[in-house]
Formats: structure tokens, sequence, C-alpha cells
């Protein structure tokens, strides 16, 4: 097996043993499926909580503007208490929507971005708890939540990370489905092997695509920005 970190192409490709081949090839799929199924979590999850810190300071940022913290109706008490429970509601749900599957080597990571998301949240009862105004910081964390939310979906399409895990684990549960026919004599071991090879065509020609339809839609997009002459 080659020496890089993932399986080669050289490892299934020379091979002519099916079931050889089988294991190169379903090692090769988890690899690489392993490997963006993480960068794909990342730039989702990213999206999602940006998507919640732009929601919790434009709840806020309206009851500025219809005068739900005026002043001269309000104690410095009563405005501190609601910019610190306007947003829970929002950080319960942004702790336990995705809380389910965690793996152990993930959730310290997942941690600190639910701890990151609930400061971020809590921003504006911060700035208030130390005296300053808390107005001036509504907007610039809506523009950070959507930012960050539609810079990570960006990169997550530009680079195909959703689409390369999904096409790896559908490439590797067709080659393990053949097998398994193979294994109860469903099918003959060269049927087996034909249907193998047609499905590591499939990948290829699927990946090809993909990553062509991927540099087309950004640059779609880019030029949608560029007015026409």
């Amino acid at each position: 097996m080659s020496n890089n970190s993932h399986p080669q192409w050289a490892d299934f490709q020379n091979e002519t043993d099916y079931e050889k081949r089988h294991f190169e090839f379903d090692a090769y799929c988890k690899s690489y499926e392993k490997w963006y199924l993480t960068k794909s979590q990342t730039c989702r999850k990213l999206a999602v909580e940006g998507l919640f810190w732009a929601l919790s300071a434009l709840v806020l940022h309206l009851a500025v503007i219809n005068y739900f913290f005026d002043l001269r109706n309000s104690s410095e008490n009563y405005i501190s208490w609601f910019l610190f429970l306007i947003p829970i509601p929002l950080i319960i749900i942004n702790l336990f929507y995705d809380g389910v599957g965690l793996t152990l080597d993930k959730i310290k990571i997942r941690i600190l971005i639910k701890l990151i998301s609930v400061v971020i949240m809590l921003t504006p009862f911060l700035v208030d708890y130390v005296g300053m105004g808390f107005e001036g910081v509504l907007l610039p964390l809506v523009g950070l939540g959507l930012g960050v939310s539609i810079l990570c979906y960006l990169l997550n399409r530009l680079n195909g990370y959703t689409r390369a895990w999904s096409r790896y684990r559908t490439a590797g549960y067709q080659a393990n489905l053949a097998y398994a026919r193979y294994k109860s004599d469903h099918l003959s071991e060269n049927d087996a092997h034909i249907r193998l090879l047609e499905i590591i065509e499939q990948e290829v020609v699927s990946r090809h695509k993909d990553i062509v339809e991927d540099f087309h839609f950004f640059g779609d997009k880019v030029n949608g920005f560029i007015p026409n002459k």
C-alpha cells in the first residue's frame, strides 16, 4: 500500500484478484470518506453556528428599534436581565440540536465551539454589564454570523467536502453489497468483479463531474456580482 496517508489508486488498480481488489477499494473509500466527513461536518456545523449568532443578535436588534429597551421606561437591571434571557432559548436549542452521535475524540472540539457560541450570543449582555452601549455590537454580530455561515457554505461547496464524503460512502456501500452477493452465491466471482470495476469507473466519472460542477457553481456566483456591459 502507498506510503501516503490515504490508500492510492495503484493499491487496487494493479490487482487482478477480485477479493484483494475489493478490500483495497473498500479501504480506499473508507479512508477518503472519513477524511471528507470531518471537513464536511466542520463546515456544516460552523455554518449553522453562524446562523444562531446572527439570529440572536437580530432578535435583540429588532427589540431595540421597536423601543423594547427604551431607557425612559426601563431600569438598568431590567435591560441586563432581558439581554441575558432573550438569547437563552436559542442557546438551549443550539446546545442540543446536534448533540446526538458525538464521539469521544470530537466532543472536546464540539464543547469548545458551543462555548464560543454561548459567549458570542451573550456578547450584548457582557458589553452592557461592563457599562458600554450594547446597541453598537448588534449589527456587527449579525454580519459576523451571516459571514461565517456563508463563507463555510461556499468553502464546503467549492471544495466539495459533502459531495466527496457522500460519493465515497456510496461507492463503498455498493462495493460491499456486490461482495455480499458474491459471498452468498447470488453473484459469480466474475460477475462480482465486473460489478466492482463498474463501481470504480462510476466513482471516477462522478468525481470528475462533481469537481467541474463545484467550480462552475462558484464561478457562476462570482459572475453574478459582475454587471453585464
